[in-house]
């Protein structure tokens, strides 16, 4: 019957037989996002049953015999602000575990030039960063390990530049929400074109993308350790969430839309999303801010995270795991792992 039909005849055939949707394409339904509520306090449970003994195994892990984060608020050694900054810049890496960034500075300490770097006062000071450079770049090096932390040398180089000025702007981040409220962190790791900083006659190098989310990880680890004052714990609590990939992909699972990039502004939107969810005395997980979710989105407490979320009853999701197992993670053995 439609062998002298042209094919746009029997379009508009189909489309009157069948109508606009017969035109479309199929809608996918995404299945239902479980309940934030649900799943956040069951983190909190699960954090408050374990977390005695998880912060104990993470501060073993992360810090090196050196550093005392606790020591922050009146320390005034270079040695322990440039070892704490340097541990900032090194949570940016990605694709790294705690236990390497400790044992490149333990490493570093054993051999003696950690100190040297981090007493030196460049750039009138540069022979210990001279001679750095000259032992790895040596025909002789065949040590081909800690390459990324190498790479890094310029963001080290720059943290003890400018050491005692970003030291300060870090102690005064409460003094400044307080006078200026919200800030942003990109503009304080800029301390040259910062009003507030610039107010304190503070001059240094920006140090924003080097810091990376490692800024949300050194605030809320001087948190933990008592390097603000408890009374400045409301105001420091919404910069302390660092974004990383697996706690993006974990909130967004629970419809807080904070991005698909580790910008450290984005700290504030997740603060918010979990006070929203579980209020502001269970947002803080007992002090530790973001620890429980940057650790049971790890391979290790998986069977956790499943519980979490099967108190919602739903499947935990699946995070990408390249931010630790990509093939290019330097392979060398790691103390107290």
């Amino acid at each position: 019957m439609l062998s002298n039909w042209t094919e746009k005849e029997k379009d508009d055939l189909l489309y009157a037989l069948q109508g606009r949707a017969a035109f479309e394409p199929p809608q996918i339904v995404s299945p239902p996002q479980p309940e934030p509520k649900t799943v956040l306090r069951a983190i909190h449970e699960w954090w408050s049953s374990e977390g005695a003994n998880l912060r104990a195994s993470y501060s073993r892990r992360t810090y090196p015999d050196l550093l005392s984060p606790s020591q922050l608020r009146e320390a005034t050694d270079r040695v322990t602000w440039f070892t704490m900054f340097a541990l900032g810049c090194f949570h940016s890496f990605g694709r790294t575990q705690d236990g390497q960034h400790r044992s490149f500075i333990e490493a570093g300490h054993r051999e003696g030039w950690w100190p040297e770097l981090a007493e030196s006062r460049p750039p009138d000071d540069v022979q210990s960063w001279l001679d750095r450079l000259e032992r790895w770049s040596a025909p002789e090096q065949f040590d081909q390990r800690f390459l990324p932390w190498r790479r890094a040398f310029v963001d080290l180089y720059t943290i003890g530049r400018w050491l005692d000025e970003y030291r300060e702007i870090t102690l005064k981040l409460p003094r400044i929400i307080e006078d200026h409220g919200v800030i942003s962190l990109n503009g304080a790791l800029q301390p040259s074109y910062w009003a507030p900083a610039m107010r304190l006659c503070i001059d240094a190098a920006p140090i924003n993308r080097s810091l990376g989310i490692g800024m949300n990880w050194m605030i809320r680890e001087m948190l933990r350790h008592g390097a603000y004052d408890s009374r400045d714990s409301n105001l420091m609590a919404p910069y302390s969430w660092a974004p990383s990939l697996r706690v993006r992909d974990l909130l967004n699972e629970l419809g807080a839309d904070v991005g698909e990039t580790a910008d450290k502004e984005a700290s504030r939107t997740i603060y918010e999303f979990i006070v929203e969810q579980i209020g502001a005395d269970s947002a803080r997980f007992n002090g530790d801010f973001d620890l429980p979710l940057q650790l049971i989105t790890r391979d290790e407490h998986r069977a956790a995270l499943d519980e979490c979320f099967g108190a919602a009853g739903r499947d935990a999701p699946d995070f990408a795991e390249a931010e630790e197992h990509a093939e290019d993670t330097p392979a060398f053995e790691v103390a107290g792992r």
